[in-house]
């Protein structure tokens, strides 16, 4: 399996990341301290945790997005029958 893009909406610091395109091989993850780097790579973990920043008085559904990750995945024949 490899992961061909993904989009990261509403997770942490991002609000809407866009397309963010993976190449074959080796992907770097670069960029200044407290940029995103480390949420990135928490959102493509299997199961997204919704760690968003709220208190219990404060914290209400409808007004903060409920943190969403889309994947587009390549899968051989033989990933699919494990």
């Amino acid at each position: 399996m490899r992961l061909i893009k993904a989009r990261v909406l509403g997770f942490q610091a991002f609000s809407d990341t866009g397309e963010v395109e993976f190449s074959e091989g080796i992907n770097l993850v670069i960029g200044q301290n407290n940029a995103g780097k480390s949420a990135l790579l928490r959102a493509l973990l299997p199961v997204l945790s919704d760690d968003r920043h709220r208190t219990a008085e404060t914290w209400e559904t409808f007004k903060i997005q409920q943190p969403k990750v889309e994947f587009t995945i390549d899968v051989s024949g033989a990933e699919i029958g494990d």
